[in-house]
Formats: structure tokens, sequence, C-alpha cells
């Protein structure tokens, strides 16, 4: 073996690798677009200048804003608690895409744990939030449709893997066919089929065998029980997802019996949010 092929070549070479961080998350099109339409929308800017301040090389402190403006952009997570307090100070309106994990701060803005997995250009997949002093009433918000329109867009955003689907009879298995079958015990003998590289003049990829009339049969029941399984498996999902809610249910009951136990001053506190 060649040191190029070592752990420790591998470790030195990897030190001078490019690393991506969300700071380099650049925000598809679609997904943008679609989150600037729904701010609009919804806090009515219809007529307002929509800028953004964060693109590679530029400073947003000397962006030059005008009055009325309103930043929606994906500013880098790294510094979002400088940003944050820089708009804050300006009185800048905005509605930045924010990390959700440490999402909450102590600005005075509207946070939106929106829980989104956005794609971004270079790959990586971020579960996103916002920010926004758009919103004036409330400290903490969710929107659904604001999350049904980032899913969407997302989705949209990628590119579908585009594959022509051959149809073959089913006297005819390929590997990947049978790979369907996986979940249901089956097989077929050596003497009821035969093997074959083309169908129909036309080669099949990983090749393929040929059923007889009884093979051809047993691969029809094989599919049936297959598809009993996967549907138990469904309705076995379903019933452990309504147990899981169930469980939430009496969990936040828990939490709010919880309250009733916290020391007087944090009651009071409490008791003063209203």
């Amino acid at each position: 073996m060649s040191y190029e092929q070592t752990d420790e070549y591998g470790k030195f070479t990897d030190k001078f690798k490019t690393k991506l961080t969300t700071d380099d998350c650049y925000t598809p099109a679609p997904v943008y677009e679609a989150i600037k339409n729904w701010v609009v929308s919804h806090f009515g800017l219809a007529g307002r200048r929509i800028v953004r301040p964060f693109y590679p090389g530029g400073d947003f402190e000397k962006f030059e804003y005008l009055p009325g403006d309103v930043v929606i952009d994906n500013p880098p997570f790294s510094i979002f608690g400088k940003i944050l307090e820089f708009f804050e100070s300006k009185e800048i309106d905005i509605f930045l895409f924010g990390p959700q994990l440490t999402l909450f701060n102590r600005f005075d803005f509207c946070y939106i744990p929106a829980d989104c997995t956005i794609t971004y250009e270079n790959g990586a997949k971020v579960n996103t939030g916002f920010v926004t002093n758009l919103e004036k009433g409330y400290r903490v918000r969710n929107w659904p449709d604001l999350c049904d329109a980032v899913k969407k867009a997302d989705k949209d955003a990628i590119p579908p893997k585009t594959r022509k689907r051959l149809a073959y009879p089913d006297c005819v298995v390929s590997s990947a066919l049978l790979g369907k079958l996986s979940g249901t015990a089956y097989g077929f003998t050596k003497e009821g089929c035969a093997f074959t590289w083309t169908v129909g003049g036309k080669k099949v990829f990983g090749a393929a065998f040929l059923l007889s009339s009884r093979n051809e049969a047993e691969r029809r029941e094989a599919e049936r029980r297959e598809a009993e399984r996967r549907e138990a498996e469904r309705r076995e999902a379903e019933r452990r997802e309504a147990e899981r809610r169930e469980a939430e249910r009496r969990e936040a009951g828990r939490r709010e019996a919880g309250r009733r136990e916290l020391s007087g001053k944090e009651q009071e506190l409490l008791r003063n949010l209203g």
C-alpha cells in the first residue's frame, strides 16, 4: 500500500480542503422567492424596497439602506447575534433566515422556529428558522403556510432525477425488480427459469431471468404478500404516530402542572407576562 492510500495521508490532505459552514449556504432562488413572496403578502409590503445586504464580499453595516427598506435575506449564522444587534439599533425592518437550534436571542424581535429543512446551493441541508421585527405582538410565532411554502419550494428547487422507466412482461425479472420483494420470503428454482441479457432485442441492465408460468404466478403471489406487508407497516406507523401525539399531549399536561411548582419569584415573573 502506498503512502497516498494511508489514513495518515488522508488526514494530511484534509487540512487543505475548504471547510463548508452555514456561512457558505447560499439560498436557491426558488426558495428565496417563495419566502420573499410570503413575507410581502403576509405583512403587506407591496411597494417597499426589498434589499439583500448579505452577499460575498459585502458589508451589511456599510450597505446603503433607504427609509422604508425591508431586509429579507440569509445572513451568516456565525455572527447572527451581531447582525440582530445592528438591525435593532438601526430600527431597520428585517425578515432574516436563522439557525433553528440556536434561534432565540435577547433582542426585541419575533422568533419563528419553523424548522424548515432547506437544501442550500452547496448541498447542505440546514434546519432553518426566521427572525423578524415585522410582527409586533408576538415574541415567538409560527405560520404553517410559511412552512408549507418553504417545503414546496425546497422540493421544487432540487432537480428531479430523470430516468426512462422500462416495462417488461411479467415473465421477466431483474435484480432491481426483485429487490422490491426483499421484505417477503420468495425465490424460484433453477428448473423454472432461463438467463438472458436481452428482452425484445434490447439489453437489460444487470441481465434478467425469464420465468416459467408457474414461477411467474409465484412472483405475483409474492408481490401480493409484499403489498400486504407494506400496508401493515403503514398502519403500524400511523398507530405509533398517534401514540406519540398522545404522549406529547400528556407531557404538555405534565409541564403545565410543573409550572405550578415554580418559586414565588418565578410565578410572579410569569404573572407579569400576562
